[in-house]
């Protein structure tokens, strides 16, 4: 699943989330897993979104439910990190800013409690 997901050229919504998202899901500190599922999100996330179209932001929910369900876990509160910066770098087309980088360290604080 792994191979097939890392092969595709332009992950569609569904595919991201029925193996992309479950495969995190499963597997959320393996360091291949988590480097193929950025790379398919990146392929096939749009600048301009449409409804349907999978987000940046289904990654970084999906990372904060996993912290809630072990929320000492320091290797998911980084990976939250470095997801929450890609997706608000996504959504300010660049790089998240500095209220950002607090938004995100305020909410692993309180979704790790």
């Amino acid at each position: 699943m792994v191979s097939s997901l890392n092969s595709e050229k332009k992950p569609d919504a569904y595919v991201m989330r029925s193996v992309g998202l479950e495969l995190f899901r499963l597997y959320p500190t393996n360091a291949e897993i988590r480097k193929v599922v950025i790379m398919a999100a990146q392929r096939s996330i749009r600048f301009v979104p449409k409804s349907a179209d999978f987000r940046t932001e289904e990654i970084y929910d999906l990372c904060f439910d996993l912290l809630e369900k072990n929320p000492s876990d320091s290797k998911m509160k980084a990976l939250l990190l470095e997801f929450g910066r890609w997706h608000f770098g996504k959504l300010r087309g660049g790089s998240p800013t500095i209220y950002d980088e607090q938004a995100i360290q305020n909410d692993i604080l309180v979704r790790s409690k």
